[in-house]
């Protein structure tokens, strides 16, 4: 049985009529153009070539941070965000797999004024980083946990449905 936590359903919060106006101009005056993984990284916590024990409660946890000076602006055209996950698994409340990944995404900025107007909305922001770039980046990271988990020799175990 997998336990997803809370993390999922912040995304699906209501956002209220003016911010989400100021949030379709920001994303309108954007185009991404590239997303990049800058670093990888899995562990198992310990040694165990027994079989899996599937029949334990897993729970995963994970969260979305970005570092205080993104966006990196590279021009008046383009900006860089750095987006890193954590994900931790545990099996009956022991840690067996941990996974950290920073990628980065690269936009174009198609109309610089709304793009800086829009952007000194401090709730326009919060919705582009929280659940723009993470819906933008879900099923890239499904796919990157799936394949961590399967070189460390555990059975995947694949990311929640965002919405």
């Amino acid at each position: 049985m997998y336990n997803w936590g809370t993390e999922g359903r912040r995304m699906n919060e209501e956002i209220d009529t003016t911010v989400n106006k100021v949030f379709q101009e920001l994303i309108t005056s954007l185009q991404i153009r590239g997303v990049q993984f800058l670093d990888i990284q899995s562990r198992r916590p310990s040694v165990n070539f027994a079989p899996e024990d599937s029949t334990g409660e897993t729970n995963l946890s994970w969260k979305q941070l970005f570092p205080a000076d993104d966006p990196l602006h590279i021009d008046d055209s383009m900006v860089i965000f750095r987006p890193k996950y954590e994900f931790d698994l545990t099996r009956d409340g022991k840690p067996f797999f941990n996974a950290t990944m920073i990628a980065a995404l690269q936009f174009t900025i198609e109309n610089k004024d709304v793009f800086e107007r829009c952007w000194k909305n401090a709730e326009a922001q919060k919705i582009f980083r929280e659940k723009q770039i993470m819906r933008t980046m879900w099923t890239i990271l499904r796919q990157q946990l799936m394949d961590c988990m399967s070189r460390h020799s555990l059975h995947p175990i694949p990311l929640p449905w965002v919405v």
